[in-house]
């Protein structure tokens, strides 16, 4: 998440989200291919105790996606990429920078920068231990 104030901390989310979290799998795990929720696979007992309270975290998660598509990458991560990301577009760390992009490749020597994206298990910097990150790291020009 960017903040327009670049010297604000950003923070992680509150501990309470888990609940929120299990609940928001659960949801997924219900919905079919076609979007459609078979409210059947649900535990209601678990949705009743738990969707007031979740509600801030849903809505979060619902604000934040607005624009944004479900990833996983050939390595296994998975993340929110900007819409008009494509299968075999590139999800870059640029050195010094806090979050991952998303590149697209035009040409052999040129790049364009399809926007921000969200990546678990890359954003506080675990890309960066990556045992082959001199093999992994390469320059882009972007335009």
């Amino acid at each position: 998440m960017l903040r327009s104030d670049p010297t604000s901390a950003l923070k992680r989310a509150p501990d309470d989200y888990t609940i929120a979290y299990k609940l928001l799998r659960m949801i997924d795990d219900a919905t079919g291919e076609d979007g459609i929720l078979d409210v059947t696979k649900l535990d209601g007992d678990y949705v009743r105790a738990n969707l007031v309270n979740s509600t801030p975290f849903l809505n979060s998660i619902r604000i934040y996606s607005i624009g944004r598509r479900f990833c996983v990458t050939t390595r296994g991560y998975m993340g929110r990429v900007p819409h008009g990301s494509a299968v075999g577009y590139m999800i870059c760390i640029f050195f010094g920078g806090c979050i991952p992009f998303v590149l697209r490749e035009c040409s052999d020597r040129y790049f364009r920068l399809i926007g921000e994206c969200y990546t678990h298990g890359v954003m506080d910097g675990e890309a960066m231990k990556h045992e082959d990150i001199e093999n992994l790291s390469r320059d882009f020009e972007i335009r």
